[in-house]
């Protein structure tokens, strides 16, 4: 048996480099058509939950902008939507380059927000939220449990699954001094309260955290500050008038002197 030669092998190599490079060439003149394939789409196929993907292109104090598959400006290429911070998961998020990174694929994105004229859109990773109640068939008096949505100096906002947020005024979450309500209650927090008062034409509630019998005492309270603030302006308007009555007979007098 013949060996091969040095000139044989090196023709092999030389082949099989160039069916390779080939191969490659190929690869990517396909991943380049396909890439070409894939036009964006009009911003009006886009619907409310509709499931869609992007990418992080940018960031901001209060979010990130992805690059999306539909054509929100109407200029033939690809749009961008907003994920709002709120919208990223149910707990507070401080450092959104934490969770992502320009580039990254988000997939699984809901659409909770479209503005067809201004070519808008508003993106939730957030799950739907069940079916809002309406405010009178939330019961009062009654425990029920609620979710923090959002804290203020005054208080905090909770939702109890109905269609207006209840409010927690500061006063009604511990009968203890609170400097901070953040050292009590956070965004995301899970609390049983009850609800003690109801405004239909208002849409607005109030609820609490303490026990009915601290409950009546700040009422009560409640009410004596509100007669006491009733008085004080009966008896302000009542010494405005008394002054009214003085100056004119005052007026009166000199006119009459005037004359003699």
């Amino acid at each position: 048996n013949k060996k091969p030669s040095m000139t044989s092998n090196a023709n092999h190599k030389k082949t099989n480099k160039t069916v390779t490079k080939n191969k490659q060439s190929k690869q990517k003149a396909k991943n380049k058509q396909s890439k070409q394939k894939v036009k964006s789409l009009p911003i009006h196929n886009l619907k409310l939950g509709s499931k869609i993907d992007g990418t992080v292109a940018a960031f901001t104090s209060f979010g990130i902008f992805l690059k999306i598959n539909y054509n929100s400006k109407g200029k033939g290429s690809k749009g961008y939507a907003l994920l709002h911070k709120s919208q990223i998961r149910d707990e507070p998020v401080d450092d959104l380059s934490k969770l992502f990174r320009i580039g990254t694929a988000v997939k699984g994105l809901r659409v909770i927000q479209i503005n067809y004229a201004k070519g808008e859109v508003g993106l939730s990773l957030r799950k739907k939220r069940p079916n809002r109640k309406a405010m009178n068939e939330i019961p009062l008096n009654k425990e029920i449990q609620g979710t923090v949505a959002n804290v203020v100096a005054y208080g905090a906002f909770i939702d109890v699954g109905a269609d207006v947020n209840a409010l927690l005024h500061i006063s009604r979450i511990s009968q203890e001094r609170i400097r901070n309500i953040r050292e009590y209650l956070n965004e995301g927090d899970k609390v049983w309260v009850h609800i003690i008062d109801k405004d239909e034409e208002k849409k607005s509630m109030a609820a609490s955290m303490l026990d009915s019998e601290a409950d009546q005492y700040l009422e009560k309270r409640s009410n004596q500050m509100k007669k006491l603030k009733e008085k004080a302006q009966f008896d302000d308007n009542e010494l405005r008038s008394e002054i009214e009555y003085f100056e004119e007979a005052i007026k009166e007098m000199e006119e009459s002197l005037k004359e003699s």
